[in-house]
């Protein structure tokens, strides 16, 4: 089985409330340390210290990392476009079925966009890369959200749209 690339995007304003949605995940999914490195440490602070956990996200308002047990949570906020999420796994693949669960926490936070797809179909729909002589020039589809009338990355294996901007 070849690894999900797993992504979602919301309004900055909601990323709390995804967030404790995320708690209602079944073990081994449910977000359970968090911290501003990608870098797993034991010696990271845990989610369910709640005080503790507000003020983590106080003192770093454009992102940090959250862990469960099989996945990394990439959370990016942002105060000119959406917020986004992108899920990584740990240890083991990420699963179908846990892909269908996590958008079903997450799109009730109106989430605009999310897709789940594997690495190679995402750079497949989305990635436009040319060489011209000596140089290489690489751009993105779907990128900007800012108006999604107009532009979306391609179509995936999982994708799920709102109709809420």
């Amino acid at each position: 089985m070849k690894t999900l690339k797993v992504a979602s995007y919301f309004h900055p304003e909601d990323v709390d409330a995804v967030i404790a949605n995320l708690q209602q995940l079944k073990d081994g999914l449910r977000p359970v340390r968090y911290g501003i490195s990608e870098r797993f440490s034991k010696r990271m602070g845990k989610v369910d210290d709640i005080k503790a956990f507000g003020q983590f996200r106080e003192k770093n308002p454009l992102g940090y990392f959250l862990f469960s047990e099989r996945l990394m949570y990439n959370i990016t906020k942002s105060s000119v476009t959406y917020a986004n999420m992108v899920i990584y796994p740990r240890d083991a693949n990420i699963e179908k079925r846990d892909v269908l669960e996590m958008f079903g926490i997450v799109a009730e936070h109106h989430m605009i966009f999310g897709y789940a797809c594997e690495s190679s179909e995402y750079d497949y729909r989305n990635r436009y890369y040319k060489t011209i002589g000596n140089s290489s020039i690489e751009a993105w589809v779907g990128r900007d959200l800012r108006n999604t009338c107009q532009a979306f990355t391609g179509s995936h294996a999982f994708q799920l749209l709102s109709f809420k901007g």
